[in-house]
């Protein structure tokens, strides 16, 4: 096959020859395959509920409609309402923490840093630690 080239294409195969330039052509025949309808299998609605009640509220819901639209032959109205009705509670609950009225002001609270060194030896009261003060006073070498 040196001296020649071989392309193909969808359709058609070319043969180019490198001696004398030349090319043929041959049609590729394309079989149409039909292919294989493809029927829904909706999964087990048992097992099923045990991982989407893991979920929360919202995801349930939006699980519950989708399985709805893809498995229209499954009847998944229980678990939908139940969905809705979970969804509702909490929505429900949010309100209310909104309209409760606040018992007790609430007191800014302001923290400083005491230190201006991020140093673990430096302390607010510009000197050492104690636990590095006994160390060093243990030294003969040193007096504090």
């Amino acid at each position: 096959m040196s001296d020649k080239t071989v392309l193909l294409f969808p359709s058609a195969k070319v043969n180019v020859s490198h001696t004398t330039g030349q090319a043929t052509i041959e049609p590729i025949e394309v079989i149409q395959s039909t292919p294989v309808p493809r029927t829904a299998v909706a999964p087990d609605i048992r097992t099923l509920k045990r991982k989407i009640d893991r979920l929360s509220a919202y995801e349930q819901l939006r699980y519950w409609k989708m399985h709805q639209i893809l498995y229209p032959a499954s009847n998944v109205e229980d678990e939908l309402n139940r969905a809705l009705d979970l969804v509702e509670a909490i929505r429900k609950q949010s309100i209310e923490d909104r309209q409760k009225p606040m018992d007790a002001p609430v007191v800014a609270q302001r923290t400083y840093r005491r230190s201006r060194s991020s140093s673990s030896f430096y302390y607010p009261s510009y000197g050492y630690s104690s636990a590095y003060r006994y160390r060093r006073a243990h030294r003969k070498d040193t007096q504090i």
